[in-house]
């Protein structure tokens, strides 16, 4: 075992509720009419992107590129002081950092949203740690699809077979499994998937994973 990739913010915090929330207060400032109660949010984020969510609906793409800044902007100032790595996670990167494994934070969420989860968890983990940090700008196709993963791949001069993925929804998950990586599946607090395709862990189980391989 030579890489361990985290691929999302979700699978690094739980965020779920938090985004909800500022995409609500962007969606009425906007007066689009449109609320997501819980369930509705558990469905739409079964595909990534959320500027794409808000286009799949029907909004002009100007509104939905506005409305989308604006639920990013209230998503940083919401989540200061507010979130904190799931179980597990910091020992994690301690491992990985002490054994010399190479890690990784895979995401395609955009860059303003990245630095927004990293200068929050900043008190708490050293980003200085991860060999590769990757946003949007990385690929032309995000997550679903497998893009980004290869990109990290590439970077870090590692196979496939030489990474393990932790993600945190199933679109994510299939994402890894179409670069032919490995996958932990955490699902995140609003994530639906069909568990009986993927391999459910926590993040100690996969601490337990890597020694074994390493």
């Amino acid at each position: 075992m030579k890489a361990i990739l985290i691929g999302s913010i979700g699978a690094l915090c739980e965020t779920s509720e938090i985004q909800r929330q500022s995409f609500n207060q962007a969606l009425a400032e906007y007066d689009t009419g449109l609320y997501w109660n819980v369930a509705q949010y558990c469905a739409l984020i079964r595909a990534p992107g959320g500027l794409l969510r808000l286009q799949n609906l029907g909004i002009k793409d100007e509104v939905a590129k506005a409305i989308h800044s604006r639920k990013q902007a209230l998503f940083a100032e919401r989540i200061k002081g507010t979130i904190a790595p799931r179980d597990g996670i910091i020992e994690l990167i301690n491992e990985c950092h002490k054994q010399d494994i190479k890690l990784g934070f895979v995401t395609s969420t955009t860059l303003v949203t990245l630095q927004a989860v990293m200068e929050a968890l900043a008190p708490m983990i050293d980003f200085d740690r991860f060999d590769i940090i990757t946003d949007a700008s990385h690929v032309a196709k995000p997550k679903p699809h497998p893009d980004i993963y290869h990109h990290a791949l590439h970077e870090l001069a590692i196979n496939a077979d030489d990474a393990l993925v932790i993600e945190d929804s199933e679109a994510n998950a299939n994402a890894a499994q179409k670069a032919g990586l490995r996958c932990l599946f955490t699902p995140g607090e609003y994530q639906m998937a069909d568990i009986q395709t993927l391999v459910t862990a926590s993040y100690d189980e996969c601490a337990s994973l890597w020694q074994k391989a390493a």
